[in-house]
Formats: structure tokens, C-alpha cells, sequence
């Protein structure tokens, strides 16, 4: 399974965000095939994906809760094991990401590529993937609501 080839779909509206990921990850490992989509819904017509990986730069929670935007989010996690990257670990956010299905959230400010490549192969795997530092705001999360 370490040697197996991965489609990776990397989805970010920003083109260079996802240039930059996408080129990141090849330099990294050339076992990873890696699509662009600048939407879910690109991602979800796209044949072949074994794996979604998102960029958050918004909180799901400030997404309108009717917006197509979040309705595409909520079909790709039914449909794919998906990542999130994002610069936001709050609580909140973190408990959604997880309930609405993510497989894993890699935070941004101390993560590097090869880690991020390993947390890959983790979910695919079958696996979930929860930052320590996650682990850690949740018993401060806890703490303070007591």
C-alpha cells in the first residue's frame, strides 16, 4: 500500500494556492496524482479520485448554511475521504469539520509538506487524522465551559 499511486484532488478557489500545494506535493512524491479543481463540484465530476483535499480560508460555520457552495462541500465528504487544510483551528470549527465527515484537518502554521504527504497516505489508509494541537484546544476548550 506505501508504494500505491494516490489521486489527490486539491480544491482551493485561488489558483495560485493550489498551484503552489500541487507542486509542493510532486516535488515531494511522484506517486501522488494530483488534479486541480477550484471547486467541490469540480472535484466531484472529476473520474478517478480517491481522495479530496480542501483549503479553508473561511470557517464552514460562516458559510451560508444555503449557499451551493456548502451543499457541494456537504456531496464530497459523503462521497470522498477529505482533508482539510486550513490556517483556522478553532473548536467550533474543528468539531463541524469532524461531524460533517472530514477524515482529517491539517493545520496550517506547523504542519510541513512531508507531513502532509504521510496524513495523505494515513486517510486513504482508511484512517483519520487529528492534530495534537487540536487535541490540546479542546481540553482548553473544555476547561474554560467549566
Amino acid at each position: 500500500m506505501r508504494n500505491a499511486r494516490i489521486s489527490v484532488g486539491v480544491i482551493d478557489e485561488k489558483r495560485f494556492t493550489r498551484e503552489c500545494i500541487i507542486r509542493c506535493l510532486r516535488t515531494l512524491d511522484d506517486r501522488l496524482r494530483i488534479e486541480s479543481f477550484s471547486t467541490c463540484d469540480g472535484c466531484l465530476q472529476a473520474e478517478g479520485v480517491d481522495l479530496g483535499g480542501c483549503c479553508l480560508m473561511k470557517e464552514p460555520s460562516q458559510w451560508d448554511k444555503t449557499s451551493r457552495k456548502l451543499t457541494s462541500f456537504r456531496k464530497l465528504l459523503s462521497t470522498l475521504p477529505v482533508i482539510i487544510l486550513s490556517d483556522t483551528e478553532h473548536q467550533n470549527s474543528l468539531t463541524e469539520i469532524f461531524e460533517t465527515g472530514a477524515r482529517g484537518f491539517i493545520p496550517t502554521n506547523n504542519t510541513t509538506v512531508e507531513q502532509i504527504i504521510e496524513i495523505i497516505r494515513l486517510v486513504r489508509a482508511g484512517g483519520v487524522f487529528v492534530p495534537l494541537s487540536s487535541l490540546s484546544l479542546r481540553k482548553s476548550f473544555s476547561a474554560a465551559l467549566a
